[in-house]
């Protein structure tokens, strides 16, 4: 909904007119004191006749939203009491906002825009408990949550305002969250557990051994529709619980390895990496990049279904439900390194294309990185706050201590954003530590929980 100079709500800074003059003071007092009672009796009459309209128990306000007082309330159990009235906005500071809103309420409620220009809420639809509503709006809009006719909140839209609005606002969860477990919450409340297969046991060290079709492809065997279907034992193993981080040994053959180098050199070539969908670079990445769709060949689309297969998310799902994005193959020569950095979105960010999605508590939940070659020196990935781990040494700070995970050519490790409740885990930092003898190669896939974006009817059939 873009602005308007009627989208404008009556809560606006209004210049005080100036005084009369004093020498018109004296003769209109009397008139305006007449006047006075009047209007007070007239007030007095119309407002006891709104009250009975209105059955006692709500009130209308201006802006023709209802108020529920908050001692006639005792038969709506969910509101506890009145919202306090939205601060004012400045008329014409049309700032746009991406909002969602969301009912954490245990029953439903209906989302209304008051539409300034024709003087009335238009209804936005029904919210289910859990329920959320995303929409790019603009300061001095109002929005309200109702149960039936009743009010249960009302928020006028600001430049600086939340951008999660909830129709109760309460913080009980999260803080009970914080008590129990120690970490802060970080995605959006409430929010379902990972639906999805994660890797990763308690205890470093532990293998667990994985059976996936579309075994290994190598030069002198090119006969892909034969190896779809032969089987191949993947190992498993956790090299850490804190965030979880699984190391894949042999996932890829040498010659897989090779044949993606070859492809994305065939294909443009690799470019300066930039660290915000806006295309800025930065000095705390300077490796290089190219974007690959799975299947922009054969043998791309065979190795992204192992992996697919490996991660237990069917393949054609995954690409049909927006689960994954598309293969980043990176080259990082010497002394080049991405400094440390989290994979999930920040729900508090608002630059990159998928604000909307991660208001809604979709984010990216685990990675899937590949390494393409062997490493002379340097080139680690790096897990600063993994715990049990102390290092010392390292050009860049998040490789100087944690855990490091050397580039193998055909390894690869997976790690999780997500915590398994559906939290964003801080641990998940880490690091491409600089290179420091020869150069790097390497790729990865970012799986999305529960998906990228939303689905289309047909998407979800």
């Amino acid at each position: 909904m873009a602005p308007a100079a009627d989208m404008k709500s009556e809560r606006q800074v209004v210049q005080a007119a100036p005084a009369a003059k004093a020498r018109n003071r004296t003769w209109l007092a009397p008139w305006l004191l007449t006047g006075a009672v009047i209007g007070l009796l007239v007030a007095v009459g119309i407002g006891a006749g709104v009250v009975r309209t209105w059955g006692g128990n709500r009130v209308p306000r201006p802006d023709g939203h209802l108020v529920v007082e908050k001692e006639k309330a005792d038969d709506l159990p969910t509101v506890t009491e009145q919202e306090p009235e939205p601060e004012p906005v400045v008329a014409g500071q049309f700032v746009k906002r991406d909002v969602v809103f969301v009912n954490n309420m245990q029953t439903d409620l209906h989302l209304f825009w008051w539409d300034a220009g024709a003087s009335k809420e238009v209804e936005m639809g029904a919210l289910a408990p859990g329920q959320r509503f995303a929409s790019t709006t603009y300061s001095d809009h109002i929005w309200t949550f109702r149960q039936g006719t009743r009010l249960v909140r009302s928020v006028a839209i600001t430049p600086k305002s939340e951008r999660i609005v909830y129709a109760r606002q309460d913080r009980s969860g999260m803080d009970e969250y914080y008590r129990r477990t120690g970490v802060k919450w970080n995605n959006i409340w409430p929010r379902p557990p990972v639906a999805y297969h994660m890797y990763g046991t308690d205890t470093i060290g532990d293998v667990d051994p994985v059976v996936v079709p579309y075994a290994h492809w190598h030069s002198t065997n090119d006969d892909l529709s034969k190896l779809a279907q032969e089987n191949v034992t993947i190992q498993v193993e956790t090299v850490s619980t804190s965030p979880r981080v699984v190391r894949i040994s042999n996932f890829m053959s040498s010659d897989e390895c090779d044949e993606f180098i070859k492809t994305a050199k065939d294909n443009g070539g690799f470019q300066r990496s930039v660290t915000t969908d806006a295309g800025v670079v930065h000095p705390s990445r300077t490796s290089s990049n190219i974007w690959l769709d799975t299947a922009v060949t054969p043998l791309f689309e065979h190795v992204s279904r192992r992996m697919f297969a490996i991660m237990k998310i069917p393949y054609s799902v995954a690409r049909a439900r927006k689960i994954s994005e598309s293969f980043q193959l990176l080259h990082y020569g010497p002394a080049q390194q991405y400094m440390s950095h989290t994979d999930w979105f920040d729900v508090d960010t608002e630059d990159n294309a998928h604000y909307l999605s991660v208001l809604k508590g979709y984010n990216r939940f685990a990675t899937f990185f590949l390494y393409l070659n062997d490493v002379d020196e340097g080139g680690e990935t790096a897990f600063p706050l993994a715990k049990g781990f102390e290092y010392d040494g390292g050009v860049d700070e998040g490789c100087t201590k944690g855990l490091r995970v050397k580039a193998r050519a055909g390894d690869a490790i997976v790690f999780y954003s997500m915590l398994p409740d559906g939290n964003l885990d801080p641990q998940s930092l880490h690091a491409g530590c600089p290179v420091l003898k020869g150069e790097k190669y390497a790729a990865n896939i970012w799986f999305w929980e529960p998906t990228r974006f939303d689905l289309t009817p047909d998407e979800v059939a």
